[in-house]
């Protein structure tokens, strides 16, 4: 009789059932909170590596429930009907995927233990391999970026106040600060109408070095334009939303001031690498 490693089964039956409920959340809402998934996927793992060592939990009733424990860390069970698709669709891909292991057990001629780990070392590339496609689709998926003729709402707070301005994407803002991050240029008149005067006193050229020292994360970006060189006081806010077409993002970028005139109808200009991400 061969070993059985606890952190093996652990990590094929975290990896099965990550894959397994992201799918079924996937197809049912559209959407899957990773977090939540690797709750659920966890849950089911330990109760794997516990039936290896405690045969009554390999009982319907113990499965049955682990299962929709499963379920209930991915997701809420409100509204029910969705959540009663979203079972539906685990459990098929479930013994789908059930079969698949009895096919690779006759093939490779291998066993199971307590049903809850295949000795089967293809088996677990394959899952790893998923999950890494999975976790990369995901991240390509939330990477948004200013798209060209959209109109933004840029929100956003610093030192307690909060300053509105009208945003759109400039093309040819490659403005950008130590860490590679995209700078958003905007009105210097139009947030400094917005702020009190000790809060505008802090922005200014002259006051820069201070106000670093009182906190306040400043930076200085050049500015060359067809009328000379000069220096842009930038802030990086507390918090920045950006709303457009009923969808927010948050962002994290400086704010330059600039005291020439942008465009009559936007008070504030983004690049075309700022990361958006969604709220």
């Amino acid at each position: 009789m061969q070993k059985v490693y606890v952190e093996f089964v652990l990590l094929d039956n975290f990896l099965m059932d990550f894959l397994l409920l992201y799918l079924a959340l996937r197809f049912s809402e559209k959407k899957a909170r990773l977090g939540r998934v690797c709750g659920g996927a966890a849950l089911g793992a330990v109760y794997a590596a516990a039936a290896v060592a405690l045969p009554f939990l390999q009982s319907f009733p113990c499965k049955l429930l682990v299962s929709l424990l499963m379920l209930l860390c991915a997701r809420t069970w409100k509204p029910w009907k969705n959540f009663l698709r979203t079972a539906a669709l685990f459990y098929a891909a479930t013994f789908l995927f059930g079969g698949a292991c009895f096919a690779a057990m006759y093939f490779f001629s291998r066993e199971t233990y307590s049903g809850a780990f295949i000795n089967l070392p293809v088996l677990r590339y394959l899952l790893l391999g998923g999950t890494a496609a999975v976790l990369l689709i995901e991240y390509l998926s939330r990477r948004h970026y200013p798209r060209q003729q959209t109109a933004y709402h840029l929100s956003a707070t610093l030192a307690g106040e909060t300053i509105h301005l009208d945003a759109f994407l400039d093309t040819g803002n490659h403005l950008r600060d130590l860490s590679g991050r995209s700078v958003i240029i905007a009105s210097q008149d139009a947030v400094f109408s917005q702020i009190t005067p000790a809060l505008k006193s802090k922005l200014c050229l002259e006051e820069w070095e201070s106000s670093r020292a009182a906190g306040l994360r400043l930076m200085l970006f050049p500015l060359e334009t067809v009328s000379g060189k000069g220096m842009l006081v930038s802030f990086f806010p507390d918090s920045l939303l950006l709303t457009a077409e009923g969808k927010t993002y948050a962002a994290k970028a400086y704010i330059a001031l600039c005291d020439q005139p942008l465009n009559e109808n936007y008070t504030a200009l983004l690049g075309p690498r700022l990361l958006l991400i969604p709220s």
